[in-house]
């Protein structure tokens, strides 16, 4: 019983449906007609609340011709700098003492692959690769050549 009063119901707002598309289809011209009139009534009422701020704009707009040259003035140099002096600034980057890097996970460049050889060492360190990363190894950093 409840499917049947479902059904009823769908194929009355089915009907609805139509009969409401029906009805817009032939009300076009009024619901045009409609719809400029309640826009064009807005835009009357803002017009009167900003009639103050639209005078100012307009009269802006007149005042601003663009067939009136504008005179800039060139810029005026005050003083001359002759040369101008650098200052090095020296970068060591020696490393007075070595020190020891431990291992760690690298991203690698895009389609590159982790070599076998390191992937065995990382599932002996239980560290799980990701696709596009690589175990590098341990080393000294800031040896004496």
């Amino acid at each position: 019983m409840d499917e049947a009063k479902k059904m009823k119901m769908g194929e009355e707002t089915q009907e609805e449906q139509k009969t409401l598309i029906q009805w817009i289809r032939e009300h076009k011209k009024e619901i045009a007609i409609a719809g400029i009139s309640i826009t064009a009534l807005v835009g009357f009422v803002l017009g009167i609340k900003n009639k103050e701020t639209m005078k100012v704009f307009w009269n802006t707009l007149k005042n601003n011709d663009p067939k009136i040259p504008i005179k800039t003035e060139n810029p005026r140099i005050t003083e001359q700098v002759s040369s101008i002096e650098s200052v090095v600034i020296p970068m060591h980057r020696e490393y007075k003492e070595p020190f020891d890097v431990s291992y760690h996970i690298r991203k690698l460049h895009e389609g590159w692959k982790a070599s076998p050889e390191k992937l065995a060492k990382a599932a002996d360190y239980g560290i799980e690769l990701l696709p596009g990363q690589t175990l590098v190894e341990g080393y000294t950093k800031g040896k004496v050549a």
